[in-house]
């Protein structure tokens, strides 16, 4: 529910500030604005999105954890996906994840959430390695299909 609440009210905000930005600059320089950076966050969704990756599998290739650059990638696809979606408040969160400073702040933040977390364990391997063991629940839908590795004419109806 606060994530209902959270998305109505950026919703609302974004209307009011779209409606201010057309009275101050016009109609005409509003849309160029925001088909702009729809136009900007295509291209970095392109190129620093997958140039985030490579880096990320460089890491994996010198044998490091690619978790900083694999975060990164996600920040800056996220905000490739922000800057698509019309409005100027989720124009200003895309441009503060493409800030490195921030992103590393953010990223520290979330990681020492994860290991205060009662859920997951984070420990270090012998080899170095980073590892964080988690809980999880697998959910499977029955559909009156035969289970993956059932021989034919199994079926369950």
């Amino acid at each position: 529910m606060p994530v209902l609440l959270a998305l109505v009210f950026v919703v609302f905000a974004e209307i009011a500030v779209f409606a201010a930005v057309g009275r101050a600059v016009g109609v005409a320089a509003t849309l160029g604005l925001t088909a702009a950076a729809m136009l900007l966050g295509l291209a970095m969704v392109r190129y620093l999105g997958v140039d985030a990756l490579r880096r990320a599998e460089a890491s994996l290739a010198r044998g490091e954890s690619p978790i900083g650059d694999v975060f990164d990638a996600a920040c800056v696809a996220l905000a490739g996906v922000l800057l698509i979606v019309p409005g100027f408040l989720t124009d200003l969160l895309a441009l503060l994840l493409l800030i490195r400073p921030l992103r590393r702040w953010v990223g520290a933040l979330l990681w020492r959430r994860l290991q205060a977390s009662p859920n997951a364990r984070v420990w270090t391997h012998s080899s170095g390695a980073t590892v964080v063991e988690g809980e999880y629940t697998e959910i499977v839908e029955n559909r009156g299909l035969p289970p993956p590795n059932a021989p034919p004419g199994n079926e369950r109806g």
